[in-house]
């Protein structure tokens, strides 16, 4: 074993006879092992008491703070681990392709302070902790001593060099963070951007299935919180357990909420939904994390509240961290000249200036819209309060007003769709996040017609613009061939093109009476049919065995049978009795749950 190795204590399976009992507490500040206490906690009155104190006798003593923390300083024995601890160990250890990666080569595109983590954490374990790799289980239980009692160090948010922050959980200082983060890789779970960067481990994900990836990092995270209350690095991991359980099972199910609802649980409790921005602010690797953690827990809970119609876990109303700066993920982890040229060089909203589509554009872009659908899921959502139609006018107004703001290499534009200097990636984004814009109009339209204040034709436009971008997006297919994308299209065909294909087999059920405007000149009966089928291609591309594969299935049978209807039985202009002589319960499939899907239920009395 090389110097610069820490000790091992030989550690092996509990011998017969050895009591195994649990983790000492983790090596943390007595002044803040309790998390974030905030405004209504007895913390905040116990904190004045002690200013008081201060300004009455100069001094603050806090008795029995150091005997507290003198205890915790005992090393972790893995022998006296209780055993579910110790073989969750061994099975994470046990699972990683160490001599997979062993052969690759890094990447010439390893961009990004966190692939350059990964590559770190992944020659951590080949270089400086090859030995034990090579002894069995007795060398495994070694190595997973050494990370359990790393672990329990807590990692300094206040280092503004990223190279110090990044060594706190690589190299000599591995942790069980550094091996969730390497599975998270070698998952491909990161953000928009980054997941579909050329990663050192990213080739891996064929060769290891998504359930045992899944099954490590759950592991991994359990772990971590048995040493540790909480991290940056940790609440990240959590972010990415959530998402890939909802690419395994589906967004529908409890697996995802499961883990969602832990990541909010420890970005409060970090105190992290409370983040300010003072006039002196300058940015770091840390601080710029943290941030981007926020937004993304923040947008993904919203757009998870749209898909299932259930309550969402954080609310803008509790949540005032600023949004991330538009800096690239390089800058990020460059020096601090480097960081502070990228960070002069923002615009006056924070974006940057270069035109690029970094990581944060994307995550800032998205929290934008998230931040309105906030708003519109509390309207929707609430059952205590009258909706506020002026409000909900607003609301739109202030949608589009956010979406101009955007920079223009970010923006949608029709003609990308024919443009061959608009690469594939490009493309993708620019269409995702116009969808996204499009769902917000589609929920203020929907509310504003449900109470009587909008002409229903324009919940039709906005349902027949949400499908016919997201056909678009699946006649593309060939050209943004990449698993990460492909694995996207069963979400988005629920997301969007479901609720705004519901909304117009109404419309070719009970059609709108007609009257010349030249915003409604597409919404020709002929245009919503072609739509529609298309619609029923791209639904019937995912297999059954998909996660969402039954629902899509339910989604197209009912919109042929529409379509049957429609074709076979002209409806007449203004005609509203084949709604009901249609006979909705030999459309809809027996198992067919409209419940899991709330903003689906299309087939309600009132649109």
């Amino acid at each position: 074993m090389s110097n610069n190795e820490p000790d091992v204590i030989s550690a092996t399976s509990a011998a017969p006879g050895t009591r195994s009992r649990t983790a000492p507490k983790p090596l943390i500040d007595a002044a803040s092992d309790s998390g974030y206490f905030g405004y209504t906690s007895h913390d905040n009155v116990f904190k004045e008491t002690q200013l008081n104190l201060f300004l009455a006798n100069g001094s603050i003593s806090q008795p029995g703070s150091a005997e507290r923390a003198e205890g915790n300083h005992q090393r972790v024995g893995f022998r006296e681990l209780q055993s579910p601890v110790r073989e969750s160990a061994l099975f994470v250890l046990r699972s990683l392709p160490v001599e997979q990666t062993a052969s690759q080569s890094p990447s010439s595109d390893l961009k990004g302070w966190i692939n350059v983590a990964i590559y770190r954490i992944m020659q951590s374990i080949q270089v400086t902790f090859k030995d034990l790799l090579q002894r069995g289980d007795g060398g495994l239980s070694a190595l997973a001593e050494i990370l359990c009692n790393n672990t329990r160090r807590p990692i300094k948010e206040g280092c503004h060099d990223a190279e110090q922050w990044i060594s706190q959980f690589c190299d000599k200082n591995l942790r069980w963070e550094s091996i969730g983060l390497l599975w998270a890789g070698i998952a491909r779970i990161s953000d928009d951007v980054d997941s579909l960067r050329s990663h050192h481990v990213g080739s891996l994900a064929h060769q290891v299935s998504p359930e045992t990836a899944r099954a490590c990092l759950g592991y991994c995270i359990e772990l971590s919180r048995t040493f540790t209350e909480g991290n940056e690095v940790l609440l990240d991991l959590c972010r990415r357990k959530s998402v890939l359980d909802s690419i395994i099972d589906g967004d529908a199910r409890i697996s995802s909420y499961v883990s969602q609802s832990l990541a909010v649980t420890m970005l409060t409790y970090l105190g992290l939904h409370a983040l300010e921005n003072g006039p002196s602010y300058r940015p770091t690797l840390c601080s710029e994390y943290r941030r981007r953690l926020v937004a993304q827990i923040f947008t993904t809970d919203k757009f998870g509240v749209s898909f299932a119609g259930r309550p969402p876990s954080l609310t803008g109303t509790f949540c005032s961290t600023p949004m991330p700066l538009d800096i690239s993920d390089e800058d990020l982890g460059s020096d601090d000249a480097t960081l502070m040229r990228a960070f002069n060089s923002l615009d006056d909203h924070g974006w940057n200036t270069v035109g690029e589509i970094y990581p944060t554009t994307m995550i800032r872009a998205r929290h934008m819209i998230a931040v309105i659908r906030d708003e519109l899921i509390d309207i929707a959502l609430c059952s205590r309060r009258p909706v506020d139609t002026y409000q909900l006018q607003d609301i739109k107004t202030r949608q589009m007003k956010s979406m101009s703001t955007l920079p223009e290499w970010v923006k949608y534009n029709s003609d990308d769709l024919t443009d061959p200097d608009v690469d594939a990636k490009t493309l993708y984004f620019r269409t995702t996040l116009q969808l996204d814009y499009l769902k917000n109009i589609f929920f203020v339209e929907r509310l504003l017609h449900r109470h009587g204040q909008s002409d229903k034709r324009d919940l039709v436009l906005a349902s027949f613009d949400l499908v016919k971008l997201t056909v678009e997006l699946w006649n593309r297919q060939s050209s943004l061939d990449s698993p990460v994308i492909l694995r996207e299209f069963e979400w988005q065909l629920l997301e969007y093109g479901a609720p705004g294909g519901g909304i117009l087999c109404q419309e070719l059920l009970q059609p709108t009476p007609t009257r010349s405007d030249p915003r409604y000149t597409a919404l020709t009966r002929s245009a919503i049919v072609q739509q529609l089928s298309l619609l029923v291609g791209f639904l019937d591309w995912v297999p059954p065995s998909a996660p969402a594969g039954e629902s899509c299935a339910d989604f197209k049978h009912l919109i042929q049978r529409v379509l049957d209807h429609h074709l076979n039985e002209p409806v007449e202009l203004g005609a509203r009795g084949n709604l009901e002589t249609l006979g909705w319960g030999s459309l809809l499939p027996p198992p067919f749950r409209f419940g899991l899907l709330n903003s689906f239920d299309w087939l309600g009395p009132s649109v």
